[in-house]
């Protein structure tokens, strides 16, 4: 992330499959983040809003969504008060929370980083 100041923050990735993966802290967990530019939403895997949902995550509200079997299901959103990533800290950062287990293969992947991540931050990716 290239802030304003000239400061930037350098993060390192994994790959799963053809997604960059970053470590994340959310709360008080450690959470393994895909970065995907094209996504709508930020998403986490829904076993993490039992564990953080009394002290971490604020404005929770019920979506609808579409999974890949085309069937509409009622899902949990909220705003995460933090997300650290090494020394970046980002605040108020909305997620749906949702059963990734179909997405998750090979090395470990918790959830993803979408649109509203990117949008607010200027990423470079080499």
């Amino acid at each position: 992330d290239f802030r304003p100041d000239g400061h930037h923050f350098e993060l390192p990735f994994y790959f799963n499959g053809h997604v960059p993966v970053i470590a994340t802290k959310i709360g008080n967990k450690r959470a393994y983040l895909g970065l995907d530019s094209g996504a709508e939403v930020n998403l986490l895997d829904e076993s993490f809003y039992p564990k953080l949902k009394r002290r971490f995550i604020k404005k929770t509200t019920r979506e609808y969504v579409r999974g890949l079997d085309k069937k509409r299901r009622s899902v949990v959103s909220g705003e995460v008060d933090e997300v650290v990533m090494k020394k970046m800290t980002v605040e108020k950062l909305r997620f749906l929370f949702l059963d990734l287990s179909a997405v998750s293969s090979g090395e470990e992947m918790d959830g993803g980083l979408g649109f509203p991540f990117f949008s607010e931050h200027v990423i470079s990716i080499n």
